[in-house]
């Protein structure tokens, strides 16, 4: 949810109140943003991703309490429609998992697809400039090696370009790495990133699905059993693609540059 968006953001907001403080450095190419810059453009992100996920959380929040109420009365129409308890109390069930699992779809929807890939990518940006930076202290000598204060106005300038991304869906990454040493902080960040973030967020919006097609399903046929499998598949479902995700994240640890 608004999990990937925070904790990926935490780290951001800290180097661009770093970077916004820093005394007047060489101008370099890119040109980096004014002080202050890079934290407007957090705040502007932060806005642009609940206009994204706020909308679905309102409506998590009001459908699902007032569909809780409403059931009971649906539950009574469903029985003197259909003269089954089983399946009136499947269309209840549904009415209330439909509910919640239209808000829990758009919300993990537009985290997963919008939100987390442009904080990410920031995030990788961040990290693989800061190295050069680092870098360009510890090791001033080295051949094409450019000066602190050089490396440092590319890393704000770089920094703020990855802010400045669209919410779009599914964005390509633009961190540009030099080594296999920045490779593999890049595959440490996105494997982390699976485990923490898109496998738990899909076993949540598989829970919810999971939920509503059990109830759709006894509400259709009346047969405890038949519901109780179409969920438990579901889920399956839900289970096998969020090892698929770690699965690749971990598969990238190994592939060669």
């Amino acid at each position: 949810m608004l999990w990937s968006a925070r904790i990926c953001t935490i780290f951001i907001v800290g180097v661009a109140g770093v970077c916004a403080a820093a005394p007047g450095l060489a101008t370099a190419e890119p040109e980096p943003p004014p002080p202050g810059a890079l934290v407007a453009k957090f705040w502007r992100n932060q806005i642009q991703n609940c206009e994204a996920i706020c909308p679905y959380l309102l409506q998590g929040v009001v459908n699902v309490p007032v569909a809780a109420l409403q059931a009971p009365g649906v539950y009574s129409a469903a029985l003197a429609a259909t003269g089954s308890e089983s399946r009136a109390q499947g269309t209840a069930a549904a009415s209330v998992a439909r509910s919640a699992n239209a808000a829990m779809t758009g919300i993990i929807d537009n985290d997963l697809n919008r939100v987390l890939p442009r904080a990410q990518n920031a995030f990788e940006v961040a990290v693989v400039e800061a190295t050069d930076v680092l870098a360009a202290i510890t090791e001033p000598q080295a051949p094409d090696r450019p000066s602190p204060a050089a490396a440092f106005d590319t890393f704000r300038a770089n920094f703020a370009a990855s802010l400045d991304k669209p919410l779009t869906r599914n964005p390509p990454p633009t961190v540009e790495t030099d080594d296999a040493a920045q490779d593999a902080l890049v595959n440490q960040i996105r494997l982390a990133s699976a485990v923490l973030f898109q496998a738990p967020e899909s076993l949540l919006v598989g829970a919810t699905a999971a939920a509503e097609t059990a109830a759709t399903t006894l509400a259709g046929t009346g047969d405890m059993d038949a519901a109780r499998s179409a969920g438990q598949a579901q889920i399956e479902a839900t289970l096998a693609s969020a090892g698929d995700v770690i699965a690749s994240a971990l598969r990238a640890q190994d592939a060669p540059r």
